[in-house]
């Protein structure tokens, strides 16, 4: 009779730490998944946060590209405006520099200039 009860008591006693080590067990594995849930929550953050910026980066960019283009014609318009109110040779390359003008495009309107084709400039004062 002791022996079984002694025995008994140590199988209570036993199922009893396994019940604790489930349960602590169980505990863990749920901070464990808040945890992961949290991760993945700051994750998707990041992700959208990461993804306005690059929007909001490339925005930045396309500003600053139509900002660029506008200085680059104004550029181009002073530099003409220049030639037609000199008709000054010399502001040509500019002009030229300024259009991005090839090499075949600079001799053909040099091979015009020669044959007085933009003569009519200098004759249409308005």
């Amino acid at each position: 009779g002791g022996d079984v009860s002694r025995l008994e008591k140590e199988l209570l006693e036993q199922r009893g730490e396994l019940q604790l080590e489930q349960q602590a067990s169980q505990l863990y594995a749920t901070r464990m998944k808040e945890e992961l849930a949290s991760a993945i929550s700051d994750r998707n953050k990041l992700t959208m946060q990461n993804d306005m910026l690059k929007d909001h980066l490339r925005e930045s960019e396309q500003a600053r590209d139509r900002t660029e283009k506008v200085q680059e014609i104004e550029y181009v318009k002073n530099c003409v405006v220049k030639y037609l109110e000199s008709n000054d040779a010399k502001v040509l390359p500019l002009v030229f520099s300024a259009l991005h003008l090839s090499e075949h495009d600079i001799a053909r309107i040099r091979q015009q200039q020669e044959q007085g084709f933009f003569g009519w400039l200098a004759r249409n004062d308005h």
